[in-house]
């Protein structure tokens, strides 16, 4: 292929030209720009709440124990009933559960409903995050592997978790990082999913 402005040899696969920077082939370059899909999760507060996370009980064991030993060391010195302590100590378990389950559920609502993941010909673009904003590009070529996954009460929502997994680290809602992309609570994942793979399988 010749450049049309002026007349240099180029590979067929260059858009532009190496000599005068001239576009010599702006449709396959539109085409591979073209958003072929866009998904966004959907929260959903019964799974969000079912999801109990190692950081959420240690959060509570912790927070009860000092808060605990705190409040009613001065109070069990006082010849308060010995059945009063234990009851206290249940009674602020569960006061800090529910704070860190509240936290949580604020926090993934917010994350999910400022994530996008689009799919492009060639790669995939994603925004996510709410304390942490994060946006990142996956070339499909990256990919190693695709694969889904649904809970119980995923199924009874008709959302699943489709895991994209590359070398590269993300990081999750959590803190914690994970190799790949997660998609969380995508509505119809069985059709989603197919057509993810197939972008990538075509890709490839």
């Amino acid at each position: 292929m010749y450049c049309q402005k002026c007349g240099t040899k180029i590979e067929d696969i260059s858009n532009y030209c190496r000599e005068c920077g001239f576009r010599v082939n702006p449709d396959k370059e539109e085409e591979r720009d073209k958003l072929l899909l866009s998904v966004k999760p959907k929260f959903d507060k019964m799974v969000s709440i079912s999801e109990i996370e190692l950081n959420q009980i240690v959060f509570t064991v912790i927070a009860t124990v000092a808060f605990g030993f705190y409040t009613l060391e001065p109070l069990s010195q006082t010849g308060i009933s010995s059945i009063v302590v234990p009851i206290m100590f249940a009674l602020y378990g569960i006061i800090f559960f529910a704070m860190s389950t509240a936290s949580k559920y604020y926090l993934e609502k917010n994350t999910l409903e400022k994530t996008e993941y689009r799919f492009f010909k060639n790669k995939l673009e994603y925004f996510e995050g709410f304390s942490t904003m994060e946006q990142k590009i996956v070339k499909y070529r990256n990919v190693t592997e695709i694969y889904m996954r649904r809970s119980v009460l995923q199924k009874k929502a008709n959302v699943g978790t489709i895991v994209i997994s590359t070398p590269m680290t993300s990081m999750k809602n959590n803190g914690a990082r994970s190799n790949g992309v997660v998609l969380k609570n995508v509505e119809n994942p069985t059709e989603t999913y197919k057509a993810i793979r197939k972008l990538i399988n075509e890709a490839e």
